[in-house]
């Protein structure tokens, strides 16, 4: 096999292997990090997917060696023994999945990360400053003393720092990534989901469905900063339609928490999604949703973000994530939660003319073909070195 995979039990990489065997069929091997006695939660076994554990690695180390490409989806550090078999000349390729960044304090602290409700709730945890201290002397005292163990940001980052190109959606997730880490990785334009995958493209009929609707967030997780949201949003408007949110998975305490906010906010208009649907039940409440509210300040629920786009609502985003910039960089009608969430914009949905527009410049973007196109353009350019 020429392309390797390296990845966790997710649900992202079994479109990733539908992918890759479009562009290079029979080329892909999957190496699953899983215990080889319990079954797989999301990725489905084939011909082409294997299992593995840290001290299994080993088994496949002829592959390893001989791989031309290697592609981690997500970094763990539990797959750091992979690269005891790869290759000098091996490109190395990381899909960030985002949490290898912003859910590590030394990199992205928890205050950039949630609104003001949200943090004084979950307020980041203080490490002893004798450990901080410890932790920022320890390149200077390396100086003296050549065998001092590196720290665990450190060694996160020697690990990362080995990739040649780092995987975005989009230029600005990417250009954030490189930042954090401080490498010089290229972009590599990846999306796990066309445009097909995630709408019926040929269902012109949903663009004329009443719209009415609020939609919160994605998941069950506080960077979704649901409670600030909460309070924002009945503060402008009396909601006297439903207002949805998805909290099919995510952190249960936290989601208990939302659910009984939620219901003592909105009463009988809450609607939480407390179960994970199938794709073409979760279309149907994007179908109708009027107003869309995402308050994650770092890049989050894509694939919620541009089906309800799609779908025709007015959908807010913070604009410290930078899937909002992308957004607005691509021409898309999209508003800022901190500066247009207001009362004059919480009246209407957009028009027939405006959700028309994004859908021009959403599939444009993001449809099947040209994603195939570039994606195999890219990996044929890499494979040539």
């Amino acid at each position: 096999m020429r392309i390797l995979h390296i990845c966790n039990d997710e649900k992202f990489i079994n479109a990733a292997n539908q992918t890759f065997e479009k562009i290079y069929p029979k080329e892909n091997l999957f190496l699953i990090l899983h215990p080889k006695d319990k079954e797989l939660t999301h990725v489905k076994l084939k011909e082409n997917t294997k299992t593995f554990l840290p001290e299994t690695i080993e088994v496949f180390s002829e592959s390893l060696n001989n791989a031309e490409v290697i592609f981690f989806h997500s970094y763990t550090f539990n797959m750091k023994n992979v690269f005891s078999y790869v290759s000098e000349t091996t490109r190395l390729i990381w899909f960030c999945f985002g949490m290898e960044v912003y859910n590590d304090p030394k990199l992205y602290p928890r205050k950039k990360l949630l609104d003001k409700m949200t943090l004084s709730l979950y307020p980041p945890q203080k490490r002893a400053f004798k450990k901080e201290l410890k932790d920022f002397l320890r390149p200077y005292v390396r100086n003296f003393k050549r065998d001092l163990p590196l720290s665990r940001i450190e060694k996160k980052l020697s690990i990362l720092n080995k990739m040649n190109y780092i995987a975005a959606v989009y230029q600005e997730e990417f250009d954030f990534v490189k930042s954090k880490i401080k490498t010089d990785a290229k972009w590599l334009k990846f999306s796990y989901f066309s445009l097909e995958y995630m709408v019926d493209l040929n269902d012109d009929n949903l663009i004329n469905k009443k719209k009415q609707h609020y939609f919160i967030g994605n998941s069950g997780y506080f960077t979704n900063n649901h409670i600030d949201v909460f309070k924002t949003l009945n503060s402008l408007t009396s909601t006297n339609s439903s207002v949805i949110v998805p909290l099919g998975y995510g952190n249960k305490a936290y989601i208990d928490m939302v659910t009984n906010e939620g219901y003592e906010t909105f009463d009988k208009n809450f609607k939480p999604i407390l179960s994970f649907l199938p794709l073409a039940k979760y279309n149907e409440y994007l179908q109708t949703t009027k107003i869309a509210i995402f308050n994650a300040r770092r890049q989050q629920g894509v694939g919620t973000i541009i089906p309800v786009l799609w779908h025709g609502a007015k959908v807010f985003l913070s604009k410290r994530n930078t899937f909002y910039h992308y957004l607005k960089r691509i021409g898309i009608l999209v508003y800022c939660y901190e500066t247009e969430l207001n009362k004059e914009n919480l009246k209407d949905g957009l028009s027939i003319k405006e959700i028309k527009h994004n859908r021009n410049l959403l599939y444009q973007e993001l449809n099947e073909k040209r994603l195939l196109k570039e994606l195999k353009e890219q990996i044929d350019l890499i494979l040539q070195y």
